[in-house]
Formats: structure tokens, C-alpha cells, sequence
């Protein structure tokens, strides 16, 4: 499995920033990302809207300076890929219309690939694309577990986090858990 500690560069989606801010572990997410850490430009415009209205704890970004690099819009040649993938998303689905930062994420990660990208994402149309392109993820789920292992958050931020990101399967955080952290101890033996 691929890992955002090993990754030249992780972009991310919205509900990951989400889940860690809303979980108390943005600063941490931030220190064990630092600035391989990267946004396209729809995902900015959600987090500035976000932070505005329902998820007042992402304001911090803005104290934070993170990610430190300015958001990433799509070169102009995957401007009207997005936007036909938005429609066909909008005829084919019940839920909220549109997408735009998990597609703009998919897009621009298949630009970044040759620099050793992983992509951070919740999100099931965004996954199906990042398969589709070949092109590595991890949930926030995940990264909250690696974060955990790698002793970047405690167990408390972990648990936090993943309650953020996936309630319903809070029952699995100690196994999973406990899995990755057995995973780094057989990867850091000789």
C-alpha cells in the first residue's frame, strides 16, 4: 500500500482536510505533510465556502499557511473533460450535483503522476477515476492509521479523525489500528 510519508507530492481532496479539521488534527495533518502537500483550485473554492458556513474549524488553514503552495487550477486542455465529467456525474447521480474538487483532484493528479504523486480522497466517483487513471490514494481513514503508526497523531487524534470519516465503522478503529502498526514494525525491520 502506498504511503503519503513516502509520496513527492499528496493532494488532497476536501473531506480529508475536513475530516482532520473537524477530528482536532489539522496542525498534524499539516506538520506530517508539510509542503508535499497540494489542492486544486476547486478544492480551495469548497474549503473557502466550507469554512464560511458549516465547518467553521477549517478556518485555521489560513492561520496554519497550509497547504503552502498556491491551489493548482487544471491546465486549460482538462477544463472541458471536467466539465462533461460533472454533467455525466449529475445525470447519473441522486446526490449532490456537480463534484468539482474530487474531479478536479482526479484530473490534475494524472498531471502530477511523473512526480510521484498520491492522492488523498473519500469520495467513490473520485476513486473510480483515480483506478481508472492508474493512479495511487488513500482515504483519510487510511492516512489517519499511518499518521497513527507513525506516531504523527496520537490515538485519541486517530480515533478522532476516523469517527470524522467513517462513524459507521468505528468498531474496526483498534483493529485497524493495531494492523497498521504492526505493518510498520515488519517494514522498519531489517
Amino acid at each position: 500500500m502506498p504511503t503519503a510519508r513516502d509520496a513527492s507530492v499528496v493532494l488532497l481532496d476536501t473531506s480529508p482536510i475536513v475530516s482532520f479539521s473537524e477530528g482536532g488534527a489539522l496542525r498534524q495533518l499539516s506538520l506530517y505533510l508539510g509542503r508535499r502537500a497540494a489542492i486544486a483550485l476547486d478544492v480551495h473554492r469548497e474549503l473557502t465556502r466550507l469554512s464560511r458556513a458549516r465547518f467553521r474549524s477549517l478556518r485555521r488553514l489560513q492561520d496554519l499557511g497550509w497547504p503552502s503552495g498556491e491551489p493548482q487550477a487544471l491546465p486549460p486542455y482538462l477544463l472541458a473533460d471536467a466539465v462533461q465529467l460533472q454533467r455525466l456525474e449529475v445525470q447519473h447521480s441522486t446526490l449532490r450535483p456537480g463534484h468539482a474538487g474530487e474531479i478536479a483532484t482526479a484530473l490534475l493528479a494524472g498531471q502530477l503522476r511523473s512526480r510521484g504523486v498520491l492522492v488523498i480522497m473519500d469520495d467513490r466517483l473520485g476513486r473510480r477515476l483515480l483506478r481508472f487513471r492508474g493512479i495511487a490514494f488513500l482515504t483519510s481513514v487510511q492516512l489517519a492509521l499511518e499518521m497513527a503508526s507513525q506516531d504523527a497523531l496520537d490515538e485519541r487524534e486517530a480515533r478522532a479523525v476516523y469517527a470524522q470519516a467513517s462513524p459507521e465503522e468505528l468498531d474496526r478503529f483498534e483493529q485497524r489500528l493495531a494492523s497498521a502498526r504492526a505493518s510498520v514494525g515488519s517494514a522498519r525491520r531489517p
